[in-house]
This record gives structure tokens, sequence and C-alpha cells, in this order.
């Protein structure tokens, strides 16, 4: 899954695939949509979302945007985020996890919005899942950041990592 030495469009398509691969090979998850899906299903209007599933059992969703990029993802890519999110939610009625997946924190300004809107909606919750600052330069930084999802998930949401056979993997 190394990045370079693409360009950083074709490093964000190929993050964007691997992390895509990475939630249908490995979580057990209900309808799995790619953003031109999602589009397709809830409007053109909702183009910040990258990924959407159902929790089994559940009446929960999760939308991931997730940015490979150099630099801060900008408060008005964030907003547009929290607003597809927003969306979705009364399209669906569910309960909806955002998540913000970024080789970069997210700035503090995205973060106050984040958390605003977790004091102010009660379906809707956003988090940043991110690299630390020693992981940028790793050869498998990638690895690194789609590991922290899928932790993240089992951990906060009971989805286990499962191994191409279907057994489960212990964390």
């Amino acid at each position: 899954m190394l990045m370079y030495p693409y360009s950083h469009q074709q490093s964000g398509i190929i993050f964007e695939n691997n992390v895509n691969n990475a939630i249908k090979n490995h979580l057990k998850v209900n309808n799995l949509l790619r953003e031109k899906d999602i589009k397709n299903k809830y409007g053109v209007n909702n183009s910040g979302i990258d990924h959407m599933f159902d929790i089994f059992n559940t009446n929960i969703s999760i939308c991931i945007q997730d940015k490979w990029e150099e630099t801060k993802s900008s408060i008005s890519t964030v907003n547009h985020f929290i607003k597809c999110v927003q969306n979705i939610q009364l399209i669906t009625s569910k309960q909806i996890l955002g998540i913000f997946l970024s080789k970069l924190p997210i700035t503090k300004n995205s973060l106050e919005a984040f958390n605003f809107d977790n004091r102010s909606l009660m379906n809707i919750r956003f988090i940043n899942i991110h690299l630390d600052e020693k992981e940028y330069s790793l050869v498998n930084s990638t690895e690194i950041l789609i590991d922290k999802l899928l932790i993240y998930l089992h951990l906060n949401w009971q989805l286990w990592t499962h191994d191409f056979d279907g057994s489960i993997i212990m964390r």
C-alpha cells in the first residue's frame, strides 16, 4: 500500500480504495456503499462521504470521509462532510457516526465544529481518526491509519475484524 511515487490525487484514490477494501474484507457490515453509490441513492449533494455502511442488527450507519493529503483539511471540507452526514441522517432517520479519516489531524476550527455538533445533535456523532506525527513518514503509514480505524470500530462499536477465511482476528 505504498503511496509514493504517486501524485497526491493518485495517493488519495489508492487510499480510498484501500479503506474500502479493508471494510469489505475485514468487517461484517450491511450495505457498504462508495461515494458514487451514496450520491446515486441519497442525491448528488451528498458527495462528501466516501464510504457508508450499516452495523448489523442496529439502527446505526457509519459514514467515512477519507483524506490522504499533505495539509490539514480546510474547515469548508469538514463542514461539507458534516452537512452531508446531517442530510443522510434526515433521509434515513438512523443514528450516524461520521468519521473523518485523515493523514493529518483536522484543524482546531474543524474540531470545534465537530464538538459543537456532537453537543447539539441527538443522532449524530463525529470523530477524526488520524496519524500521529511520528507515523507520517513511515512506509506503512496507510496501513497504520486503516488499522486505527478498524481498532476504533472494534473497541467502540464491537465490530470484530475478520480474516479472509472469516475467522475473527484478535486485537
